[in-house]
């Protein structure tokens, strides 16, 4: 059997090229090589913060830096680079005291980075394998250590290059909108008939527009990077604030995120920001009314309330619905005490989240669940 190696991004492309081909196998050089078997980065990441944090008096340096979470990112990040490569912490200089401390924390970090140490070995093995029946496809490598390793295997393996394209004619053209200007890249594309490359300034604002139009003109298409933003990771995180604060902001960015299966308008929104000073529905139509009442009852030909008193009977309503359906979960944060115990309760509110009717949300929240699965028992621990 033939195994191609290409990237993810462009799989699709290969496999529609391929669809009448038997006995061809396709795989990313990552697939092939990375080791699964070890930690994942959210757990690494946790045991690495928690490990140090227990003993940050020890660390007269960089002690202060342990509240941060970027800090230990970018300490790992090296960390694993060093163990892709292969580089003991002996390396490391340690001519002061900071530097000493500094190497100290890596070495602590390397303990982690099993993942990247099996994938060296692995990648190391597979420089030395028979490669007679393996096509190394083209890619686009943002990480160094998988260029290098694919520049290497160019020599072991038929290598199919980027496809030569000759330009015979450069032309320029415009469009009136965004939406014009990829119809018409469609439209040349069909016309032509050739591949091509398609360069976004603004993937996040384009890329929605070109996958629709293409896929409405049936044109096959990958990606190097596709951003799909999502907002479930936000929505968890306001409601892990909304059970440490339990204050009416707290509640209004979770409200906002959409983070309860009830999403609120913006309206309803604008009025309890104005308005609610607590994790409980605002009630002043009455004392509104009153208020009125009072005024009008000294004078002979009372007016009719004005628009306002409606408007405020509107939104009081609303609120009222909204609080009703969101009690149940509100009470499971409030009542939450321990961080394990928030954080359980935050991951129960966020699944019934009315995000989760899009396909990118469910992926986020499959994500969220096993990185939590992984991290729990550490922080019960």
């Amino acid at each position: 059997m033939t195994m191609i190696i290409v990237e993810e991004y462009r799989k699709e492309s290969i496999l529609h090229n391929l669809r009448s081909t038997c006995g061809t196998g396709i795989s990313s050089l990552k697939a092939l090589i990375s080791s699964d078997e070890a930690e994942s980065a959210e757990e690494a990441l946790f045991s690495f913060a928690q490990q140090l944090r227990n003993h940050a008096d020890q660390y007269a340096y960089y002690g202060n830096m342990f509240s941060y979470p970027a800090f230990f990112r970018e300490v790992l990040s090296f960390a694993e680079s060093l163990a892709l490569y292969g580089i003991s912490s002996d390396a490391l200089p340690e001519d002061d005291a900071s530097r000493k401390e500094l190497k100290e924390i890596v070495s602590k970090a390397l303990l982690h980075t099993e993942k990247e140490r099996r994938t060296r070995l692995s990648a190391e093995a597979f420089l030395h394998r028979e490669h007679s029946s393996t096509v190394l496809s083209y890619g686009f490598y943002r990480d160094y250590f998988w260029y290098d390793l694919s520049r290497k295997l160019k020599e072991k393996m038929t290598y199919e290059p980027y496809p030569a394209c000759e330009v015979q004619k450069r032309t320029y053209s415009t469009a009136l909108s965004m939406r014009r200007e990829i119809e018409g890249i469609a439209q040349r594309i069909i016309a032509e008939n050739v591949p091509c490359n398609v360069i976004l300034c603004s993937p996040s604002s384009q890329m929605p527009v070109l996958r629709a139009v293409f896929e409405r003109c049936g044109i096959p298409f990958s990606y190097v990077s596709d951003t799909i933003p999502v907002r479930l990771p936000s929505a968890f995180a306001s409601l892990v604030r909304l059970a440490i604060n339990r204050d009416a902001d707290s509640l209004l960015e979770a409200l906002l995120n959409d983070a309860f299966s009830e999403s609120i308008s913006w309206n309803l929104y604008e009025y309890l920001k104005s308005t609610m000073t607590e994790c409980a529905p605002p009630h002043l139509y009455d004392a509104f009314v009153q208020s009125l009442n009072k005024v009008h009852a000294r004078r002979s030909d009372p007016p009719k309330p004005p628009a306002e008193a409606a408007y405020l009977k509107q939104m009081e309503e609303e609120a009222d619905r909204l609080f009703e359906n969101i009690t149940p979960s509100l009470n499971l944060l409030l009542n939450a005490a321990a961080g394990a115990d928030i954080l359980k309760a935050a991951y129960t509110v966020c699944s019934s989240s009315a995000l989760l009717k899009q396909a990118a949300e469910r992926t986020a929240g499959l994500r969220l669940r096993s990185a939590l699965q992984k991290c729990l028992p550490l922080a019960e621990s």
